[in-house]
């Protein structure tokens, strides 16, 4: 999800109401509905988000019930605390501080994602 955050430039709920009907793997994009101002568009990935997208959508199988591409274990679809929560932990802390909303933690690790998840690179 987090490789997906910073290939594509979605904004966190696009990425959460994303579903498998939105992802082409055979032409290399992402279809995102409802974005900004109710438009549709379709966003090119790069190789490693493509590998790890097929690698994704093979792991999670199909789900009878759930369409979303990104669920948690329970095979829920996420919301943004749940976001917020790996992002957290992908920079080792375990709480965000009080006034700090999802958004900022976010778009600050992006800022240094190089050093928050080296794994994504």
């Amino acid at each position: 999800m987090i490789a997906a955050f910073l290939d594509t430039g979605s904004r966190l709920s696009e990425l959460i109401n994303l579903e498998l009907g939105d992802v082409d793997l055979s032409n290399w994009t992402i279809r995102i509905r409802n974005g900004k101002v109710s438009k549709e568009r379709h966003v090119f990935v790069g190789r490693s988000l493509f590998r790890a997208l097929r690698k994704w959508v093979e792991v999670r199988g199909a789900s009878a019930t759930e369409q979303a591409v990104f669920l948690t274990r329970s095979g829920q679809r996420h919301d943004l605390h749940d976001v917020e929560r790996i992002i957290l932990a992908g920079v080792g802390l375990r709480e965000a501080h009080a006034k700090v909303s999802p958004v900022v933690d976010l778009s600050t690790c992006c800022e240094h994602s190089w050093l928050c998840f080296p794994a994504i690179q």
